[in-house]
């Protein structure tokens, strides 16, 4: 299903920013546009894409501020959260506001 297809079936979706771990403990953020469906996360480059470059199955995820994800950025680290469930790999956003941020955590 396509970002713009996806827009009314889903619990929630928009942009964030995906942190992403590097080697050498580096790490970048790259904007994309996710959607909530179901116990899925479906992650666009942007919202024109017809298809997902990633799934991931969260059943079973929680979700919390992370506020020390960008120790050098207190007002994106107001926006911060991650999702995670043990055993499993810890996915961190970044949101556009601490608004949006709290309306991702209550959806999932």
């Amino acid at each position: 299903l396509s970002a713009i297809q996806i827009k009314s079936k889903c619990h929630k979706c928009g942009p964030l920013y995906k942190k992403e771990e590097r080697k050498l403990f580096l790490s970048e953020s790259r904007a994309c546009w996710i959607a909530l469906i179901g116990s899925h996360l479906l992650i666009y480059r942007n919202e024109r894409q017809n298809r997902p470059y990633v799934i991931y199955p969260i059943r079973g995820y929680m979700a919390r501020p992370a506020p020390n994800l960008i120790p050098r950025d207190r007002q994106k680290s107001e926006s911060a959260f991650e999702m995670y469930r043990p055993g499993n790999e810890t996915l961190r956003f970044i949101a556009r506001t601490p608004k949006d941020m709290e309306q991702w955590i209550a959806k999932i």
